[in-house]
């Protein structure tokens, strides 16, 4: 634009600012104040949103909307989203409480919600619990004076005030659904009370009218934690208080005839800045919150009820008549195009909008549960929906559709592109192309990862085809590139129990306490000289170890034992002998016995014992109660713990790990196992398995986690797994007798055989095969078992899962080396190989990781997004400004949106632009400096930040630090070379004047130039008596006020050249 030109739009301006916005001249959205061109708030101006309008000032606007709606695709309405519930009216009226439906600025037919004895004075709710709080009046011949509560859902009525509470036809009630607390009115007080089960307990002392003053009204806002009290009397008013303070904020006087008592009540407004306040004199004022209240009149009208509610973009009120009541509406905003929306047979006297946007929580200000995706958020409350790269806004506003960029007339990828959601995917002949980095190319890809790749398991190549072997996770690469091996391997190094890692391919095996390696180095098999087995008969009880059964028998003349258990920690073993009603034990190291207590109110059939704890679980089988008794006090009282009245219990067996007693209940023919919680024990047992028709014993394989049981009809030894609770195995039919008295010690259960008692058969439990007869050739020595117990002398095999450190258990997990610290265990690598990147347990040689880097950096740039859902199942919470993305892999992971860096879960932040080096070439900061680069209005700015030791300097290349020169000048003392630079400076100095100088000239002429244009302005426009002062809208500053003049004849224009 030339200079001609500028000057013939300014002379335009200048001449028809009176005529034509002046905004035109500044550009739109802006107006022109004291000479310069400054942002106008156009939400001053009512039309332009439904609902809510935020000024950007920048020259622009935005409409949002309230919780519950969305923005239309005009960008100015709102609508309620298809999946809110619609809003309700609730209207008292007399003895009754109605409700009506709203749909937009209509209504339904009322519907009779709550009918009572007596009139309704006043009436609150809250939502969340749906219950609606009521005051009913006294009358002669009803008691049922007082404050009610009606549940919506359970259709109750409660009374919440004793019967002799004071309540008059001016009672008012409000509730504070934040504190829950009840705020009301009686006379001149306003009580106050919180929400309980019970009656409610007011307190009298929250506020007190002045004289001659009387409550006419109380609403509550507690989002702004505002009481809005209406004031009749001699001074009607509205008082705004703090409702914690109770402190005075704002007062309003209202003003009233001179014969005339208006009926007063303010009505909150939460999501806006204001409060609705009805005068039955002359209308509906809306008044907003500044230094004080600024109130405009909405609506005159005489026959205006104070019963109004704002609700989405419209407020609903009511006219009064003689013997009838009109529903209206209108807009939010304006309140210009009223719509009549029902006709009611009778008086509105109370109101509340029942819709869960109406009592918001504060926590949940900007609500984005609507959207699909995600929000921008806006003043607080308000959010509009977006849509990240790849979809757009669909028309309800909410949610996102996908472009199809594959559809295009110019496809993106120079093969094959496939669409997907956000995105596009490009890909190449198979065998045959590699995709580039940029994920759009194809190149000729030489194929060297044919089927005789020689690896192991799987082979992958690069972009010039060199291929590398990969593993499975847990497994590593043996020194040939080829094979996998190690503990971390699918097979565990071959070793059936613990695996040792040596080296990248050396490792040995290992074996748990009580167990020993095989010749082969590889398996794992019991010391069985550390077994022994306990019986017990009806004549006495006998201990035996198995290495050498004849020479270790020990016989004790111990009778009518029902039921033992072994303490593994001090070698106890304790007993029930019915026949004298006592609790034994004996020491397995000195056989000494000891009697424990008696039990001679009880019949205890069977027990179990806690020895980590030190207590014994005592049962009545047929009774089906259970007792516990402490080892360390065993003549204290017993704890009887309910077995919720299962009969007919036997075979206890503690899991001391997770708290849980199993054992068998119910009837003969159809007996089930049961776990009772030992540490809850209010909980109820629990059923585990399904009706048996004959259980004859369980038992707990604490190695493996199994719980095994026989079933005698089908001559079976069934396990249970007890994390899943499902039959997994049992032994084969053709093997098994009818057994009993079950004993899981290593691979092998030791039962006894029903019909030939002095047996105790062996089998194996991972195949369910016999491996032998325990009492072969010595019948005499066990003779008849009633009792067996089969125990290891080592702890870590007896009621109690392995004990052992935590990297000698599969390597802790890790691939190569494990150290144990605190508790955890640390994975490193060997040297030559690094982490992998997927499992930090796990290595990858440099090859392999090189390989595995370069695809990573391809998959990073080939991803679809999704929606929120998907990574919220995977326990991913994105952060508000990011997207759920999947990679082609199938990776799932949050990234920030365009032009935002960060984390995508924590932190999303905008990205600082950075220098190039041609910026830093461009700016030549100098050693001093730094180079910035800002991006201001869309156009991009250079400049030079000085380091904070720098003393001086401007930016540029003026950045010196001036107090290190005077060092160096000091020290070096060359002849002229504080001369030269002391004439730097100079130069600096003269520079920097002559800048001031072109400025303040500049500034000067723009002034000359102003006062020139005004001066011939005036002398062909008609001069005006004065010209006010008025005080601006937007700021609060003096600004001049022109007088509309008419337009000037043609001649007197000014010319245009």
């Amino acid at each position: 634009m030339n200079r001609s030109t500028r000057l013939v739009i300014a002379a335009q301006c200048l001449l028809f600012n009176y005529l034509i916005r002046l905004s035109f001249c500044c550009g739109p959205g802006l107006v022109e104040r004291g000479g310069e061109c400054q942002d106008d708030n156009e939400c001053l101006n009512t039309t332009h949103c439904s609902q809510h309008c935020t000024n950007m000032n920048a020259g622009s606007y935005q409409c949002f909307c309230y919780p519950g709606f969305f923005i239309k695709s005009d960008e100015a309405s709102c609508q309620i989203a298809e999946n809110e519930p619609p809003a309700k009216l609730l209207v008292s009226s007399a003895n009754s409480i109605y409700s009506l439906e709203l749909r937009h600025n209509r209504a339904k037919k009322p519907e009779l919600l709550v009918q009572t004895n007596s009139d309704i004075v006043s009436f609150t709710a809250d939502i969340e619990n749906d219950d609606i709080y009521f005051i009913e009046s006294v009358t002669e011949t009803h008691d049922t004076h007082g404050l009610w509560k009606y549940n919506l859902k359970t259709k109750t009525k409660t009374r919440k005030s004793p019967p002799e509470s004071k309540f008059t036809s001016k009672t008012r009630i409000s509730y504070d659904w934040i504190t829950e607390k009840i705020y009301l009115t009686v006379d001149h007080r306003i009580l106050v009370a919180n929400k309980s089960d019970g009656l409610l307990q007011f307190q009298n002392d929250f506020y007190i009218t002045p004289l001659n003053q009387y409550l006419s009204d109380i609403e509550l806002d507690p989002i702004r934690r505002l009481m809005y009290v209406s004031e009749g009397g001699v001074k009607p008013c509205v008082k705004v208080l703090n409702v914690d303070s109770k402190k005075e904020l704002y007062h309003q006087d209202i003003l009233k005839g001179e014969y005339t008592h208006p009926k007063l009540r303010a009505t909150a407004d939460i999501f806006e800045q204001s409060v609705f306040i009805v005068n039955t004199d002359w209308g509906l004022d809306q008044c907003t919150f500044g230094s004080e209240l600024r109130c405009s009149t909405l609506m005159s009208n005489s026959n205006l009820s104070t019963n109004i509610r704002p609700f989405g973009s419209y407020i609903f009120y009511f006219e009064d008549h003689a013997n009838s009541t009109v529903l209206k509406s209108c807009s939010r905003k304006s309140c210009s195009d009223t719509v009549s929306v029902l006709s009611l047979d009778y008086i509105a006297d109370n109101t509340f909008l029942w819709h869960h946007t109406t009592q918001p929580n504060p926590k949940d200000h900007a609500d984005c549960s609507y959207c699909e995706y995600g929000c921008v958020i806006k003043d607080t409350w308000f959010a509009q929906c977006t849509c990240p790269e790849g979809f757009q806004l669909s028309e309800d506003g909410k949610s996102c559709i996908d472009i199809n960029e594959c559809d295009s007339s110019h496809p993106p990828c120079t093969h094959n592109c496939y669409n997907t959601i956000g995105g596009f995917t490009c890909t190449c002949p198979e065998e045959s192309h590699w995709l580039l980095d940029d994920g759009i190319t194809c190149v000729e890809l030489k194929d060297e990862c044919g089927a005789s790749h020689g690896c192991s398991h799987e082979c992958i190549r690069d972009k010039q085809g060199h291929q590398y072997c990969l593993c499975p996770v847990g497994s590593t690469l043996s020194p040939n590139q080829k094979t996998c091996t190690g503990c971390s391997s699918v097979d565990n190094g071959n070793c059936s129990q613990l695996c040792l890692v040596q080296g990248i391919s050396d490792f040995s095996c290992s074996c748990y306490s009580g167990y020993s390696l095989a010749s082969d180095k590889r398996t794992c098999v019991l010391e069985t000289e550390q077994l022994q087995v306990i019986t017990a008969s009806r004549k006495d009880l006998r201990i035996l170890n198995l290495s050498n059964m004849e020479a270790s028998a020990h016989r004790l003349p111990i009778s009518g034992v029902d039921a033992f258990a072994y303490h593994q920690t001090q070698r106890y073993i304790y007993y029930l002998r019915s026949l004298n009603k006592k609790i034994g034990r004996i020491s397995l190291e000195t056989l000494d016995e000891h009697t424990v207590r008696y039990y001679h109110t009880y019949d205890f059939t069977s027990l179990a014992l806690d020895w980590k704890y030190g207590y014994l679980y005592l049962a009545e089988g047929p009774a089906g109660k259970l007792y516990r008794m402490s080892i360390e006090s065993p003549e204290s009282k017993l704890v009887e713990i309910s077995l919720d009245g299962l009969t007919g219990v036997s075979d206890l067996n503690l899991d001391i790990d997770t708290g849980y007693l199993y054992f068998a209940a119910g009837e003969e023919g159809a007996r089930r196992i049961w776990k009772k919680n030992l540490i809850e024990v209010s909980l109820p047992a629990k059923q585990v398995s399904t009706v048996q028709e004959s259980l004859d014993s369980i038992a707990i394989d604490y190695e493996e986690e199994y719980l095994y049981f026989t079933n005698n009809i089908q001559a079976e030894i069934s396990a249970l797994e007890l994390d899943h609770l499902t039959v997994t195995k049992s032994t084969t039919k053709n093997d098994i007798a009818r057994v009993r008295q079950l004993q899981v010690v290593g691979d092998t259960i030791y039962c006894v055989d029903i019909d030939k008692p002095w047996k105790i058969l062996m089998f194996d439990k991972k195949t369910g095969k016999k491996i032998g007869n325990l009492s072969k050739g010595k019948k005499r020595l066990i003779g008849n078992v009633n009792l067996l117990m089969v125990i290891h002398k080592t702890t870590a095999l007896n009621h109690q899962r392995p004990v052992f450190g935590v990297c000698s258990l599969n390597n802790g997990g890790c691939q190569h080396k494990c150290t144990e610290f605190e508790k955890s265990v640390r994975c490193s690598c060997f040297d030559g190989y690094s982490p992998d990147p997927m499992n930090a347990k796990s290595c990858i040689d440099q090859g392999a990781r090189e390989a595995y880097d370069r695809q990573q950096e391809l998959l990073e740039k080939n991803y679809i997004v999704v929606s929120m859902e998907t990574c919220r199942r995977k326990n991913l919470e994105c952060h508000l400004h990011a997207q759920c993305v999947e990679r082609v892999d199938g990776l799932l992971k949050c990234q920030c949106l365009e032009n935002l860096e960060g984390d995508g879960y924590t932190t999303c932040r905008e990205v600082e632009p950075q220098c190039s080096e041609a910026d830093k070439q461009i700016t030549k900061c100098g050693k001093g400096g730094t180079c910035k680069k800002v991006i201001i209005g869309g156009k991009t700015e250079l400049s030079c930040d000085c380091n904070i030791e720098m003393n001086g300097g401007f930016g540029g290349p003026n950045c010196y630090d001036y107090v290190g020169k005077r060092a160096k000048w000091k020290s070096e003392a060359k002849p002229g070379a504080r001369v030269s630079n002391v004439m730097h400076v100079s130069m600096l100095c003269i520079a920097a004047v002559v800048i001031c100088i072109v400025a303040i000239s500049s500034l000067l002429v723009r002034r000359l130039r102003r006062q020139r244009m005004l001066d011939r302005e005036m002398s062909y426009l008609q001069a005006t008596p004065f010209i006010p002062q008025t005080e601006d809208a937007e700021t609060g500053s003096p600004s001049t006020e022109f007088p509309v003049q008419p337009p000037l004849p043609e001649h007197q224009l000014l010319p245009t050249s």
